[in-house]
């Protein structure tokens, strides 16, 4: 609504955000409590959406019809939307009190600016209190900035061609631009999602001439998640797949040239021109409300501190990138930013908040694709300051069915070289992140459908003497 007078002033469910986190948690209540009356606030001007295909499905999309009803086709060949329902789903906010049969009403293009506990309400931006029974914080994450990009004056940002990607409305604004003609798309960053995007962008690409390059920041790919080996062969598919790639470990300024081109001025005197500059730095739980709301946050990991049942109090709870919780099974206290954890903890979340008092437990799953030839999955913690022990299957052409156990190699030792081991990992394996003795990763590298078993190795919590044994479990050898 546009005025804040047509929200409603006293609800049973609340929840702060817009995204995954909260429609699981809004679709949990209402299958728990059929007459509940959940109200929405978030930001955005959009209804609840997956954010997935935003650096993916919806970017290489050639179907230009289904890309502006933001609808793309998935692997079964279905067509579906982002948005998770249909505009007429939703309650409208002026008619959520009266409603006899409950329902769920979003209100959009709104800020929550502080949460009291102690008496149950939230402040909007214009001052305006809500109350509420029980309340959810899944305000999500925040991309970090790019002081390069922040000392400019404000005047000349808002001039330039550069877009902090995160949401469906950056989309759409990158969308026009490649549809407009443009030549030459920087993409800043090393993360999984900025790797998803710039590969996608060049696939779709590669009918108008679009070039994308890669600006990485850091030595290597996705370096805080996977192995030196593995984010080399990750470095070589997105070559592979149209995408240029510079290292740059200092972006040192900013400038408009000529025919409207933004320059880039790398180290070492380097420059670079584009059309436009796709911002994807590392993510951060947005906790913005905290300080106004008296919330502590976790120093080291970021997001508002929640028990294992993801409760703030017994009236506030938190749940998906915004939240740090005790992780029982790895036994440390854990901020998983995973589309996957936004959709669980977003349920777990509603069903203790309808009373279920039940701890999280789900170990979240990573997952991504780079064409035909490359993708993994994985779950638990995936830190490469663990020691991190892979098991992979040998090239077919050297591979003796009569010593399968024996081309199960480790690969990740410190003893091998990247150029001994990239044969080997550029086939099937699985990967475990060990603390000590304990495994608190997973990653299944060309290997799919073994989730299950994954979560299950991780949730015995035991001491594995022979991790060979353990990798013989993941059959690498199945098609």
């Amino acid at each position: 609504p546009i005025k804040s007078k047509d929200i409603p002033g006293e609800v049973e469910y609340l929840i702060v955000g817009g995204g995954a986190a909260a429609f699981s948690a809004c679709r949990t209540i209402k299958g728990r409590d059929a007459t509940a009356k959940v109200l929405i606030i978030t930001k955005e001007p959009y209804y609840p959406y997956m954010k997935p295909p935003l650096t993916k499905e919806l970017v290489y999309n050639q179907n230009r019809e289904l890309t502006e009803q933001f609808s793309f086709q998935q692997w079964n060949g279905k067509v579906r939307s982002i948005f998770y329902e249909l505009d007429a789903f939703y309650t409208p906010c002026e008619e959520l009190q009266d409603s006899e049969s409950g329902g769920i009403a979003v209100a959009r293009g709104w800020t929550v600016v502080s949460v009291n506990s102690d008496t149950q309400t939230v402040t909007l931006e214009d001052g305006k209190t809500i109350k509420y029974r029980k309340c959810l914080l899944a305000t999500g994450s925040t991309l970090t900035k790019l002081k390069v990009v922040e000392d400019l004056p404000r005047v000349i940002f808002l001039g330039m061609d550069i877009t902090y990607y995160n949401n469906l409305a950056d989309f759409k604004r990158i969308d026009n631009i490649v549809n407009s003609g443009a030549k030459t798309i920087g993409v800043y960053g090393s993360g999984l999602e900025c790797c998803e995007l710039a590969c996608s962008l060049a696939l779709r690409g590669k009918l108008s001439g679009l070039n994308v390059v890669l600006l990485t920041p850091s030595l290597r790919l996705m370096q805080d998640s996977l192995p030196p080996v593995l984010s080399e062969l990750l470095r070589r598919k997105v070559e592979d797949e149209g995408v240029t790639i510079e290292s740059v470990l200092n972006m040192e300024c900013l400038s408009m040239h000529k025919n409207n081109l933004l320059k880039i001025t790398l180290s070492q005197n380097r420059h670079l021109e584009v059309d436009h500059l796709i911002i994807c730095t590392p993510s951060k739980p947005d906790t913005e409300i905290a300080a106004a709301s008296g919330l502590e946050v976790d120093n080291h990991l970021g997001g508002f501190l929640v028990n294992s049942e993801l409760a703030v109090s017994s009236n506030l709870f938190a749940a998906g990138d915004c939240a740090s919780y005790y992780d029982e099974i790895l036994r440390r206290r854990r901020n998983v930013r995973r589309y996957d954890h936004a959709i669980v903890s977003g349920r777990v979340a509603a069903e203790n908040m309808t009373g279920a008092g039940k701890p999280i437990h789900h170990q979240a799953m990573l997952w991504s694709e780079f064409g035909t030839q490359l993708g993994f999955e994985a779950v638990g913690n995936l830190d490469c300051d663990l020691e991190t022990v892979g098991y992979f299957r040998l090239p077919d052409d050297i591979k003796d069915s009569h010593v399968v156990i024996l081309t199960i190699l480790v690969l990740c030792h410190d003893t091998e070289t990247h150029q001994q081991t990239a044969r080997r990992a550029n086939h099937k394996g699985v990967v475990f992140y060990m603390n000590n003795e304990y495994i608190e990763g997973i990653l299944m590298w060309n290997l799919y459908d073994r989730l299950g078993l994954a979560r299950q190795v991780l949730a015995e919590k035991k001491v594995y003497p022979d991790l060979k044994e353990i990798a013989k479990l993941f059959d690498v050898y199945k098609d």
